[in-house]
């Protein structure tokens, strides 16, 4: 008897989320691998995201431990997407624009 009740409400709560329609999904991505790995293999993550009304553009920059055939990078995306290979020097030239500056004060 508890097991019919289960499938019921089971199948009533797949129908009900069926019935409420497709929602937009609000995520940033996520890194895909073996579940003997730990989230540590990632060690660093840097990001750019450049927004404008014509486009959007993201460079990611991941350091990754592990090896590389058992690593998946997913980002959400809606509509089409170009995707390209950028180079270390474009983080190398924002760490140097942003680098922190400590000026002293002045002597009195």
């Amino acid at each position: 008897m508890n097991r019919t009740k289960l499938v019921a409400a089971l199948s009533v709560s797949a129908s009900a989320i069926a019935l409420a329609g497709a929602r937009d999904a609000s995520a940033c991505g996520g890194c895909f691998h073996p579940p003997t790995q730990t989230v540590s293999d990632i060690t660093d993550e840097r990001m750019l995201l450049s927004v404008s009304t014509l486009q959007s553009t993201l460079y990611d920059q991941l350091r990754y431990s592990g090896s590389p055939s058992n690593f998946a990078w997913v980002l959400p995306i809606h509509g089409t997407v170009d995707v390209g290979l950028s180079a270390d020097v474009l983080f190398d030239s924002i760490d140097v624009l942003t680098e922190t500056q400590i000026n002293p004060p002045a002597p009195n």
